[in-house]
């Protein structure tokens, strides 16, 4: 085991059939574009339990705990033919070097841009440049939308009166050349043949909310991660979502970042179910001034007493250019 030097992959989804990302329970008729690190995380711990059982997740679930962790993985974001999306850093402000209303809807750059960008680099933004639909930035030639967002009709009954009423359900369609990916490290090297075997599983039982009507089913694509060599870098931009350690002074880190609250009910191969409990998280897209770590937090639901709950909160982030620099840290 060299945890100093993980070995670093990249996982390409690429899906059967529509996704469902939701980030409020019971909201059917709104599914975001990027999966979550901790959804992720939950989704490979599940598959590995019913690959190895218990005492496999349980052990590797401790290693966790004791802040040895075997894996380490981003959230996943999308990609198209070949091209590697990331979140717009918070930092970034487009609105000055651009058309206002066009730079208001940046949601996601190409990891490659990212890395090479430079204060001179704001000054091409207008002419080489092209906002999609789904608030990428790319260049002009692929300028076409990769993915659709789709409502059904769905119909519940009433359990009392059995009178039926009408909802909607967003889901997220990928062109046949498009996707999602993140960033895997794998730590413990013994562990490497499992954990990518929990992740092919994992293309089979689905990722995201909607699950029992097939939705989230993927194929996954792993390969070597790339080396991140940024022309200029300044500070660190989170690729997952961040729970902070509880020795982390996070207000003297933070540039400029965004929070979220993260819940939901247990899945488990148990059978037992449970609300998690409430936690407050960094997005990604936050920006620090200094490389973070992060933590995993105990959201066991009170009476659930078969296994440990986690919500996966360490950190990935990368080196980047931040576009700017404060002296007191920005919520956006």
């Amino acid at each position: 085991m060299n945890r100093a030097n993980p070995n670093k992959y990249i996982v390409k989804m690429k899906f059967k059939g529509p996704a469902h990302f939701g980030n409020k329970e019971k909201t059917y008729n709104f599914t975001e574009q990027i999966a979550h690190s901790d959804t992720i995380f939950s989704g490979i711990i599940n598959c590995m339990g019913l690959l190895y059982g218990k005492d496999e997740v349980d052990q590797v679930i401790n290693e966790f705990i004791i802040s040895q962790p075997p894996f380490k993985i981003s959230s996943a974001f999308l990609h198209w033919r070949g091209e590697y999306f990331v979140p717009r850093p918070y930092s970034l402000n487009f609105t000055s070097m651009m058309d206002y209303k066009k730079a208001a809807k940046i949601k996601f750059l190409p990891l490659d841009f990212l890395m090479k960008l430079t204060e001179a680099d704001f000054q091409l933004l207008n002419q080489d440049f092209h906002v999609s639909q789904e608030g990428v930035l790319c260049s002009k030639g692929r300028a076409e939308s990769f993915l659709k967002n789709m409502e059904r009709p769905r119909v519940t009954l009433d359990r009392y009166s059995s009178c039926s009423e009408i909802y909607y359900a967003s889901n997220c369609y990928f062109k046949e050349d498009a996707g999602l990916w993140f960033f895997l490290d794998i730590l413990d090297a013994s562990l490497e043949e499992k954990i990518m075997a929990s992740i092919k599983l994992l293309g089979d039982e689905g990722l995201g909310g909607e699950r029992t009507y097939g939705m989230g089913l993927f194929e996954a694509d792993i390969d070597k991660a790339p080396e991140l060599k940024p022309l200029k870098a300044d500070a660190y931009l989170l690729l997952s979502l961040l729970y902070p350690g509880r020795e982390e002074k996070v207000a003297e880190k933070a540039v400029s970042y965004g929070l979220t609250e993260r819940t939901g009910y247990v899945y488990s191969p148990c059978g037992m179910s449970g609300r998690k409990n409430k936690v407050r998280m960094f997005n990604e897209g936050s920006v620090f001034a200094v490389e973070p770590a992060g933590s995993v937090a105990d959201v066991t639901p009170a009476g659930f007493g078969n296994h440990k709950v986690l919500r996966y909160g360490l950190a990935y982030s990368i080196p980047v250019f931040s576009g700017r620099k404060v002296d007191d840290p920005h919520e956006v």
